[in-house]
């Protein structure tokens, strides 16, 4: 009877341990087929641009200081302070009477040479006509012919005081050589003002365009001389947008000129010079602004955020989608576009990147797609 219950249970214990086995292996089974839950976007190709925002002044791009020819007394002020000039508008009218003056003196020498060449020159070829007679010695013709060129040398020096008189005369109006915008008068009516004083009657600042003069550092060389680069075929591979110290940016057109090659020594920055419509008026001279360069990288590339990419040692990979499965591709990184990297090598337009829950991926790992979106 003991042998049979012992038997029993032994048969019992074999049964419930072969049960254990089997439910330890199907919750192995189904640990093992659980799929990773996974964010995934599918790649596109877009234009690639590098950018960078540097600090910048704004410069007039042309000035002209208004500076007196003459000496003399002002006698009128003929524009509006802060008004617009166009080219050769008058200023400034300095007294003329002086000048004025001069120029009658000045051409009545002149008719007085003139006077004295006629007589000489009538006398020489009255000279000239009977000297082979003998009547004239060749003494007396050489002394004719010499006065004659002395008083044609007296009436060029007589024009030419002439032309320096009404030459003084026409600067005692005082015109603006460009076309701008002037600021505040130094001299009023009734000063006394010189060819040689230091100060200017005024300022007039051409705006319609302005200089834009960005520092950017030397470091950065490399950047800035590609960037006055073209891609093949000619396009222009480098354009700047002006930025208000606020962060807003101008609808004002800029072009970039060129860069620097001389470093500044205190600061280490090389200076790039941008030219920006400016037909609004709206960037006045010394005022402070940002720009931002982008230099065209690709036409036609892919970006991927920077937490897609891996890197383990030397080698750089991120994880894709392949058939809902894993697979992890190597790649080759370019430039840092903001929160992406540019991928030079390794993917192609329409792969599956994984973006999130990449961290405990293993090659050939079942995926659940969790999302599907731009990256």
């Amino acid at each position: 009877m003991m042998l049979k219950q012992t038997a029993k249970i032994t048969v019992l214990s074999l049964i419930w341990l072969l049960s254990a086995c089997d439910s330890a292996s199907e919750a192995t089974a189904q640990t093992e087929e659980i799929p990773a839950m996974v964010d995934v976007a599918t790649l596109a190709v877009e234009p690639v641009f590098q950018e960078h925002i540097f600090p910048g002044r704004v410069a007039a791009f042309r000035i002209a200081q208004i500076r007196p020819q003459v000496s003399g007394i002002i006698t009128e002020m003929k524009f509006n302070q802060g008004s617009e000039l166009t080219p050769g508008q008058v200023l400034f009218q300095i007294d003329p009477a002086p000048f004025k003056a001069e120029v009658n003196s000045a051409a009545a020498s002149l008719q007085k040479a003139e006077a004295s060449y006629r007589q000489l020159q009538a006398k020489l070829s009255r000279l000239a006509k009977i000297r082979h007679s003998g009547a004239v010695s060749d003494q007396d013709y050489e002394e004719a012919l010499s006065g004659a060129e002395q008083a044609k040398a007296s009436v060029s020096e007589a024009r030419a005081v002439l032309e320096r008189k009404q030459l003084d005369l026409s600067y005692s109006t005082v015109k603006s050589s460009i076309g701008g915008r002037v600021d505040q008068n130094f001299i009023t009516e009734g000063a006394l003002v010189s060819a040689s004083d230091s100060q200017a009657l005024a300022t007039v600042q051409q705006i319609d365009k302005v200089y834009v003069d960005v520092r950017q550092p030397a470091s950065q060389i490399n950047m800035l001389q590609t960037t006055a680069g073209t891609l093949a075929g000619g396009e222009n591979t480098a354009s700047a947008v002006i930025i208000a110290a606020d962060g807003t940016p101008y609808n004002n057109q800029a072009q970039i000129l060129f860069t620097g090659v001389t470093v500044d020594a205190s600061t280490g920055d090389v200076v790039m010079r941008l030219q920006v419509d400016n037909s609004a008026r709206t960037l006045l001279p010394g005022m402070y602004v940002q720009a931002k360069i982008s230099r065209l990288l690709v036409q036609n590339g892919l970006v991927v955020p920077r937490e897609a990419v891996i890197r383990e040692g030397d080698k750089t990979y991120v994880w894709l989608n392949d058939k809902g499965r894993a697979k992890a591709v190597k790649v080759e990184t370019g430039e840092a576009i903001g929160p992406n990297f540019w991928i030079k090598n390794g993917l192609k337009a329409g792969d599956q990147l994984v973006i999130k829950g990449m961290s405990r991926l293993q090659e050939g790992a079942s995926l659940h797609l969790v999302q599907d979106a731009q990256p």
